[in-house]
């Protein structure tokens, strides 16, 4: 062969290996149809999520904003006691700041914490959001899907039928009547299939949307449940809402923010103006309405005491005329209600403040309480709406047999045979759209509560972290108090664990995140630190030891000064039997209710094929296993019988199979899967509400 014909062959064969290996890779792509789970799908969304992602870097520089605010707080109040003087001998004196400047230095890093924690739980309720609306689409997508598969099916097998009913017309065993009627209702379902379809694809595009991915040929499992809570277990369902939900929390954080900075001030009064305010103390503990007029008037006559000395004028003579000096000259700046720089009524307003936060904490979470127990209903409505669809579907399956019976022995007529199939379909209809609906109502709800219905489904533990364990008999706890000290911005720890507590441990260690905060301590001993440290909406953990084994720890809320302490090893110790007992009593519950996708084997269509007055009502049968293992299947009518038609193996490829006989109690039915040697895999039975083949027993 010469050199060019071979370079041209070797060119021609090189393009044709290059074309086979672009259209190879192109099939592929175009072929490979993924089953998608909405677990997935949730997952999926939130890590593409750009609100998400901006949320998180507005977190991460909080930090930035924390550290700055405690250098500046630092840096102010070493100026406060520095005194400065340049080379013109300007000597500048430390001075103080007004309460107004004071308060703000005082709870800066509490406001700085607690747009940190709004914004940490932003990004909780973000994923909530888009956990509901990927579930949403997920359920409707797969009703779509599910709607799609059977009513294809059900158009193959109606026009089947319908050239078998021509053909019946042509040598007059069928009426044209029949004929007529069977177009129709084979007209409308292609109309709704492909109406159907269209759906099908928006809602794929609004799912790909929310998950930032291409879905354009994807199938979905199955992600309906049937599991329904018990009902007495809602107050802890309520109860773990409360704990986590966004709202609520704020609602908290508020009234902690405003009870810290009454504490703030109230402490800057105290330093100022000592036991001169001493008759406020009691209305600046109380927990309960204020009478404001009382509080007022008594405020108004404490500073007026602490004003009457400068009250006065200073008379000095002057040979035969008096000087008048009033002695507010002598006051300085700082001195009496001059402290206030125009806000002389600071305290009570923060006061009133604190009470409005109290009271709208009250009232949102008890509309919250009322929310979810709404929510809780609509769910349970939705479940017994679904049980009482089976029913009537179970009605009207027994009415569709009894029709076609009467049928065959010429007692009704093919009109009322098509009518009662039509029944029977709308009432399946009905079943599968009432778990749609009681699905969508059960993922409203897990989101309410914060993904407890979630958790619940997957057999979890669900732990309250305020749930007082092991105290029912009013036994002294664990206490911990923070005593500020404004003048020198420290703060001490202390922290006392009675006899009862029953915890043996000897030293202490206090952490805010991943970092110690001082050395560890004896429990006797108090610690003393820097209260912007600790200051804020941030949790601190106090980490017992005995000697240098670590014994348990437990977290509290930087912004309360006080409280008693839930030690996590000590409560899970005292919980361990209930919640042992609580998770078996679960176990039993989901025994039933087990994931719908690890029993089923594929789908399977049972139809009549519509003959006639006259003639014989056949079967039309066929499986579509998902396993691609599944080769062969052949059929049971009851558990002990004989295989159907000498035991004949069918291949489930082939097409519609007819059979002359009537499967009278399809739950005896009994469905043999063999691979492709003919060894027998799986035995299944058939779920005539869902189409579906499923493991049985």
């Amino acid at each position: 062969m010469p050199l060019n014909a071979s370079k041209r062959v070797s060119s021609a064969l090189l393009a044709i290996c290059v074309m086979f290996f672009w259209l190879g890779n192109s099939c592929l792509e175009v072929v490979a149809f993924p089953l998608l789970d909405m677990e997935s799908l949730v997952k999926l969304a939130i890590n593409s999520d750009k609100k998400l992602a901006s949320l998180k870097t507005k977190v991460a520089f909080q930090s930035i904003k924390r550290k700055r605010a405690q250098e500046a707080i630092k840096d102010i109040r070493k100026k406060e006691s520095t005194v400065r003087f340049s080379l013109l001998i300007n000597i500048k004196l430390p001075e103080k700041h007004g309460l107004p400047k004071e308060v703000d230095l005082l709870t800066k890093i509490p406001k700085i914490d607690s747009e940190t924690v709004m914004l940490e739980k932003e990004i909780e309720g973000r994923k909530l959001d888009l956990k509901e609306k990927v579930e949403h689409a997920v359920v409707r997508c797969y009703e779509l899907q599910e709607k799609i598969k059977k009513l294809s099916q059900e158009v193959q097998d109606k026009t089947q039928g319908l050239g078998k009913m021509e053909n019946l017309v042509l040598v007059g065993k069928a009426q044209q009547k029949d004929v007529d009627a069977l177009k129709a209702a084979l007209d409308k379902r292609t109309r709704e299939l492909a109406s159907l379809k269209q759906s099908f694809e928006r809602e794929t595009t609004k799912l790909g949307g929310l998950t930032n991915k291409n879905l354009n040929g994807s199938t979905f499992k199955n992600p309906l449940v049937t599991c329904v809570i018990p009902r007495e277990k809602t107050p802890q369902m309520i109860d773990y809402a409360m704990l986590h939900r966004t709202d609520v929390f704020e609602a908290e954080a508020r009234r902690k923010l405003a009870c810290r900075v009454v504490d703030e001030v109230w402490s800057v009064y105290k330093g100022q103006f000592g036991g001169n305010v001493g008759a406020l103390e009691s209305a600046v503990r109380s927990k309960t309405p204020l009478n404001w007029d009382e509080v007022i008037r008594k405020y108004n006559d404490i500073f007026a005491k602490i004003d009457k000395p400068w009250d006065k004028v200073f008379k000095l003579w002057l040979i035969f005329f008096p000087l008048r000096i009033p002695m507010e000259w002598f006051k300085g700046e700082y001195s009496g209600t001059r402290y206030f720089d125009g806000e002389k009524y600071l305290l009570p307003e923060e006061m009133r403040q604190r009470e409005d936060a109290r009271d709208q904490e009250e009232i949102l979470k008890k509309s919250v309480r009322e929310s979810l127990e709404e929510f809780d209903e609509a769910a349970r409505e939705a479940y017994k709406a679904y049980k009482d669809a089976q029913v009537v579907c179970a009605r009207a399956k027994q009415t569709y047999e009894t029709v076609k019976v009467n049928n065959l022995l010429g007692r009704a007529t093919f009109e009322e045979t098509v009518q009662a199939e039509e029944n029977y379909i709308l009432a399946q209809e009905d079943v599968q759209g009432s778990l749609i609906s009681y699905n969508n109502a059960i993922i409203e709800l897990d989101k309410e509560t914060c993904g407890w219905v979630t958790t619940f489904k997957k057999g979890e533990e669900i732990l309250n972290e305020q749930t007082s364990v092991g105290n029912s008999l009013g036994l002294p706890k664990p206490h911990y108090v923070i005593e500020n000290n404004i003048e020198f911005l420290q703060s001490t720890f202390k922290l006392s664990i009675p006899k009862e507590a029953e915890i043996s441990a000897s030293d202490y260690e206090l952490w805010v995140g991943d970092f110690r905060v001082g050395d560890k301590k004896p429990i006797s001993e108090p610690m003393i630190l820097l209260s912007v440290e600790i200051t804020g909406l941030q949790k601190v953990t106090v980490k017992l030891y005995d000697g240098d084994k670590f014994v348990d720890e437990a977290d509290f809320d930087g912004l309360e000064l006080s409280g008693d302490l839930e030690f996590k090893l000590a409560g899970t110790k005292n919980a361990l039997a209930a919640e042992e007992a609580e998770k078996q009593r679960r176990e039993e519950l989901l025994a039933d209710d087990e994931d719908v996708a690890e029993k089923q084997l594929g789908d399977y269509l049972l139809q009549d094929s519509m003959a006639l007055g006259q003639g014989t009502i056949f079967k039309t049968f066929r499986v579509m296993p998902e396993s691609t293992d599944i080769k062969y299947f052949r059929i049971l009518v009851n558990y002990d019988s004989k295989p159907l038609t000498s035991g004949t193996i069918y291949a489930v490829d082939d097409s519609m199979l007819d059979f002359d006989v009537m499967f009278k109690d399809i739950s005896k039915t009994r469905i043999l899967l063999y691979g492709a040697k003919k060894e027998l895999l799986y035995t299944a039975k058939l779920d005539d509400i869902s189409g579906k083949l499923v493991m049985a027993d």
